[in-house]
């Protein structure tokens, strides 16, 4: 009896006291053919990577070249109707202007968004805090990208059918 408790205590008390790992968050990635924009090779969407964490949503995106313009993120939680947007104008000899618009189109505060752009790279990050988000209340979201070049002419938009976009949930 002694054996049989033992044996079965033991394991139990192992995984109880490993030490844990912490979460991944859950995330898709998507390419976008190369030559498909609007505009030539500037703001091309070649790829991107949409990345839905506990604390934040972390958009990557990849293009042919960076170059002035603008993209424009739009994110929509599984079961509501509507998106919002990150958009960010690249200035690349300036500053950059990035905010969040709600459905009407109407600038939402949230003082921790950030994007980073890096023309070497040819890369954008987007980071948007979860509660600025539905106040994070949220599952699953899903993304697509859109980018502008000349005051609004749009470049490029992937993925192509913004239907197919995959549902990523919240890890």
């Amino acid at each position: 009896m002694r054996r049989l408790l033992t044996a079965l205590v033991l394991p139990l008390t192992l995984l109880l006291i490993a030490p844990t790992t912490p979460a991944q968050a859950a995330s898709v990635s998507f390419n976008d053919p190369t030559g498909d924009g609007e505009a030539g090779a500037v703001l091309d969407i070649t790829g991107g990577v949409l990345r839905n964490r506990d604390h934040r949503i972390v958009v990557e995106t990849s293009y042919a070249r960076v170059g002035r313009g603008a993209l424009i993120v739009f994110l929509q939680a599984r079961g509501v109707e509507g998106t919002i947007r990150v958009v960010s104008r690249h200035h690349p000899a300036g500053e950059d202007e990035s905010f969040l618009l709600d459905r009407a189109s109407n600038r939402l505060p949230c003082p921790r968004l950030t994007v980073t752009w890096d023309a070497e790279a040819d890369t954008s990050r987007v980071k948007l805090p979860s509660r600025c988000f539905r106040n994070g209340d949220y599952g699953a979201v899903r993304t697509f990208l859109l980018t502008e070049v000349d005051g609004g002419s749009d470049a490029d938009i992937a993925p192509n059918q913004r239907t197919r976009a995959e549902w990523v949930a919240r890890g």
